[in-house]
């Protein structure tokens, strides 16, 4: 007796979950609909979050640098002749190739976060932040030492501030503490 009730068991072996798609047929929209279904339920939990305010911040911020970083990477890319009139001669230009490479990789990640995903992740805001303060520090104290252009250093206040903005954008400690027991 006990080995008949195992046969009615609502559990579906793959070949029964295959006849019974074939049989209903396929429904490719499904998983789309369950897609907006989570989006919509992630979009609402945003909005009530105590931090929402804070997302904006970021992804105003995320956009300024990315746009920021989006022109600094193209332009030594499209043209380094005109790059180097403004900043000088450089003397390794697959130096300043992949510098601008991976200000344009950062920069495309942060505007894609910021503006089709509306929420860059910490792991996003820790690589800008670093990046940031590397070309600030790099830039502000070759150019104070005149090992390069001295338009170096405006530049680089301008990289220091993303990466304390970076800072200053992150949750206190208190609320994250909050959003853990949620």
């Amino acid at each position: 007796m006990g080995g008949e009730g195992t046969g009615q068991r609502a559990v579906k072996t793959a070949s029964q979950l295959r006849e019974l798609s074939l049989v209903r047929g396929p429904k490719p929209a499904s998983h789309l609909g369950i897609q907006r279904a989570a989006n919509r339920h992630m979009n609402e939990r945003e909005e009530q979050h105590p931090t929402s305010g804070l997302t904006k911040a970021q992804n105003r911020w995320a956009m300024l640098q990315g746009f920021y970083y989006a022109l600094g990477g193209l332009w030594p890319l499209i043209s380094l002749a005109s790059f180097e009139q403004v900043t000088g001669n450089k003397r390794d230009e697959w130096l300043v190739r992949t510098v601008a490479g991976i200000l344009v990789v950062v920069a495309v990640v942060l505007l894609r976060d910021a503006l089709w995903r509306k929420h860059v992740s910490s792991s996003l805001r820790m690589v800008a932040g670093g990046v940031a303060l590397v070309m600030g520090l790099v830039a502000i104290s070759s150019g104070l030492s005149g090992r390069i252009s001295w338009l170096y250093v405006p530049d680089g206040l301008i990289h220091l501030a993303f990466a304390f903005g970076w800072l200053a954008l992150v949750p206190p400690v208190w609320r994250r503490i909050q959003m853990i027991g949620k």
